[in-house]
């Protein structure tokens, strides 16, 4: 008993020091591009911006012509008006990322070099000159894999892992996200961190490269940029709750749910012949069905709506396609653990809306997709199955969720 707290207690650690770093890097003045931007306009030699020029310019030659009072009036009105704009555009653009680019081509990419940062968590802060945050990403995801392979060596199932993890189907992954065996639970949370921390350092370069291709016209439809701090943080923005984008899909959610158990329970009851019976939630149920939420809900967003959205959207112009686009590739993302994944399709196109809606901030979007997960993952977890004597919630389909990836190279 003893021992079974203590792993849950590093666990615990573990995901608090993931949000600890990501609040630290947030906080990093590093991450404002916007005080890099300015810092680097006040190392003009006259520190006078193009607008200013333009302005004095226009003064001498109302001066010239004899309407001095007239083209002073006119250089205020405009003076302000850009004032007031470059305000807005000021708060618009807040909490960005850092502007140490490599000026040779690696932080013009917006594919190649999130992709390479979603597999290799740190390679893009690595290219663009962002070492401290590379190092960051790559030191999570070694950590989620060592952690990983320690629980699975030391509870006796590393030595066939790779082997059976090749030949299981679909089916039988999509149970094993219900497994109520705590050492599998272990073994899936601290490789699912690994890919939170490739989701992020992906999301991290994309928004990178974006900023740097701003300067070129490109990506002006992104006006805001959330750190990875704002994005774990969403989950726990109730203020979602309010608006009927957040409240309609989790009120389906939540009725499916209900049904599913209901007739769950009315088909298993006490009759013999079922496979399955009923089993009460405990505090590790509860714990792992958050855990794999929030890391799925936060993760995903960032990659699928936070980088693969925007850079759809910038190469087709179209609103519509752009989303059938990621909604696409977010179910084709989930194959692995459901063979027939329509409801992620339709959740991922509604979060799309949701994101444009919001100004390709994902924020409610982590807010949806987390708490989908937790209903769907906690109503998993009611159920066990009776004949093999083993701890396995299989009565609810895992139709309803959109679990954490899964890959298998």
């Amino acid at each position: 008993m003893q021992s079974k707290m203590r792993v849950n207690v590093t666990i615990s650690l573990f995901l608090i020091q993931l949000l600890s770093i990501n609040i630290a890097m947030a906080q990093d003045s590093d991450y404002d591009l916007d005080a890099d931007d300015n810092a680097s306009e006040d190392t003009g030699s006259d520190n006078t911006s193009p607008e200013d020029s333009d302005s004095g310019d226009s003064d001498s030659g109302d001066s010239d012509s004899g309407d001095s009072d007239s083209g002073d009036s006119d250089s205020g009105d405009s003076d302000s008006s850009d004032s007031d704009s470059s305000d807005s555009s000021a708060n618009k653009k807040s909490q960005t990322y850092s502007s140490t680019y490599s000026p040779d081509g690696p932080a013009r990419s917006v594919f190649w070099k999130p992709l390479g940062s979603f597999v290799l968590p740190g390679m893009g802060q690595y290219l663009d000159g962002q070492t401290s945050y590379g190092l960051l990403y790559s030191g999570v995801a070694v950590g989620g894999i060592v952690y990983a392979d320690y629980i699975a060596n030391s509870n006796g199932k590393g030595d066939s892992k790779e082997d059976a993890e090749e030949t299981k189907t679909t089916e039988q992954r999509g149970e094993e996200l219900s497994s109520k065996d705590n050492v599998l639970r272990k073994i899936q949370l601290a490789s699912q961190v690994t890919q939170v921390a490739g989701g992020f350092s992906a999301y991290h370069s994309f928004q990178s490269s974006a900023k740097y291709l701003q300067k070129e016209g490109e990506y002006q439809f992104l006006n805001h940029s959330e750190t990875p701090a704002d994005i774990m943080l969403a989950p726990f923005q109730f203020k979602y709750l309010a608006r009927s984008s957040t409240l309609i899909p989790l009120g389906v959610i939540a009725g499916i749910t209900a049904l599913q158990v209901s007739s769950a329970d009315k088909a298993g009851g006490n009759d013999e012949n079922n496979d399955y019976e009923r089993d009460a939630l405990n505090v590790d149920d509860m714990f792992f069905a958050g855990a794999f939420s929030v890391n799925a809900g936060t993760h995903e967003e960032a990659v699928f709506r936070g980088w693969l959205h925007p850079v759809l959207y910038e190469k087709s112009g179209s609103p519509f396609w752009s989303n059938v686009g990621q909604a696409g590739l977010f179910s084709l993302a989930h194959l692995t653990t459901n063979s027939f994944p329509v409801v992620q399709l339709l959740l991922g196109y509604h979060l799309g809306n949701v994101t444009m809606d919001n100004n390709w901030t994902i924020s409610e979007s982590v807010f949806i997709h987390t708490w989908w997960d937790v209903f769907a993952f906690t109503a998993s977890y009611l159920y066990k199955e009776k004949i093999k004597n083993e701890e396995v919630a299989a009565a609810i389909t895992p139709i309803l969720w959109a679990p954490p990836l899964i890959m298998v190279f």
